[in-house]
């Protein structure tokens, strides 16, 4: 057993990162001051911001598989009112998350770290499930009616309304999450129209999802024990 333990030392010490003559450790041994530590390198304040951003950004992701399959030359008028409803179930539903959570999120304050982390976790898992049914077309819809691209657009926003409860946690007061996620939906929505559902299209689109669910998983450790 000894050996053993040496050898858990020797290899704890070849994973020490020495900054500025303190020693900070990249395993995630002792949570509490290893991470307090590790985020004492950042300002936390900026960091918070940029990962918010970055969520909200890949949450205006999620409208394009379903915008791929509308034919916008058949209709520009009714392609374009489409977008419009695409971008507004995000918002509204982000929003509603957020003032949701206003309301009974504060239950679970001591265990706020442990919310944030299983959350963002399961959208990010959520999203890294949706990659494969995307690169098949099996999450692009030729829609022909409003009501379809409404419910369409509502079972591709459940994730903003997970992330719009945990963001309940967080002053948002100096980032415009709202008009960012309102205009990022509607320039991707509108990208998603002008394209065909051809096997490039909807690689790229199961790409970003990719990268959306991997930013969620950042977001889950960063924001819930570097920032809590």
């Amino acid at each position: 057993m000894r050996w053993m333990q040496n050898g858990w030392r020797k290899l704890w010490n070849w994973f020490t990162l020495r900054i500025n003559g303190i020693s900070y450790s990249t395993l995630l041994v002792d949570p509490p001051e290893k991470f307090s530590n590790f985020a004492a390198l950042f300002n936390r304040t900026e960091m918070q911001s940029v990962i918010i951003i970055a969520i909200i950004f890949f949450l205006a992701v999620q409208p394009f598989p379903v915008a791929i399959g509308i034919q916008a030359k058949q209709n520009w008028l009714k392609a374009g009112l489409f977008v419009v409803i695409m971008a507004l179930v995000q918002t509204i539903l982000l929003w509603s998350g957020i003032w949701l959570g206003g309301l009974f999120m504060h239950f679970m304050d001591g265990f706020r770290g442990v919310v944030l982390f299983l959350g963002f976790t399961l959208v990010g898992i959520r999203m890294l499930m949706e990659v494969f049914h995307i690169r098949k077309g099996e999450r692009t819809y030729s829609i022909d009616s409003m009501s379809l691209v409404f419910f369409a657009s509502l079972a591709q926003a459940m994730n903003t309304l997970l992330v719009g409860l945990m963001l309940s946690y967080f002053t948002l007061s100096g980032i415009p999450v709202f008009g960012i996620l309102f205009l990022a939906s509607i320039l991707i929505a509108a990208t998603g129209v002008l394209l065909l559902p051809t096997k490039l299209n909807l690689s790229f689109a199961s790409l970003l999802y990719l990268a959306g669910g991997l930013v969620m998983l950042a977001a889950a450790v960063y924001l819930a024990f570097f920032i809590t």
